[in-house]
C-alpha cells in the first residue's frame, strides 16, 4: 500500500517518501544491526529476496535520505540516517499536517511520543497495509 500522505510534494519540508513493505523490512533490519552490506539484509530478512532487489531497495532508501552509506572495499555497507523513533514520529507529524485542522488538537497534549505509543501506531499501519502491499 502507498502511503500517500508521506510523499514529498513539490519539495514540501517534512513530507517523508512513501515506504513500501521491503523498504520498512531493510530498516527494521538496519535499526537492530547497522552498518550491514546488502548481502548481510538479505541474508537477514524473514521473506526469500533477490541480492539484486536488496541493493535497489537500500539505494532506494539512500536516495530518500534514511539511510547512509560508506564504501567497505568493494561493497557498501549501510546504517539507517534516523532512528526508528524519529521516523515514527516524523511520519506521525506529516499525517498530522496532512490532516490539517481536524486531527490537531488531538495531537497537541505533548511534542513527544512515547514508546508504547509508538509501537501501537506502528501496529495500526502494519494493518492498514493490504496482504502483499
Amino acid at each position: 500500500m502507498s502511503l500517500s500522505f508521506l510523499r514529498r510534494r513539490n519539495g514540501v519540508k517534512g513530507r517523508l517518501p512513501d515506504l513500501g513493505r521491503l523498504e520498512l523490512a531493510v530498516l527494521d533490519q538496519l535499526w537492530q544491526t547497522a552498518p550491514l552490506s546488502a548481502l548481510a539484509v538479505q541474508q537477514q530478512l524473514p521473506t526469500a529476496t533477490s541480492l539484486s532487489t536488496v541493493q535497489s531497495t537500500l539505494e532506494r532508501l539512500a536516495r530518500k535520505q534514511l539511510l547512509i552509506r560508506e564504501k567497505q572495499g568493494r561493497a557498501y555497507v549501510y546504517a539507517p540516517a534516523l532512528g526508528r523513533s524519529q521516523l515514527i514520529a516524523q511520519m506521525v507529524e506529516t499525517l498530522i499536517d496532512g490532516l490539517g485542522g481536524v486531527a490537531q488538537p488531538a495531537f497537541q497534549a505533548g511534542d513527544r511520543v512515547d514508546a508504547e505509543t509508538l509501537q501501537r501506531l506502528e501496529a495500526w499501519v502494519a494493518a492498514c497495509r493490504p496482504p502483499g502491499g
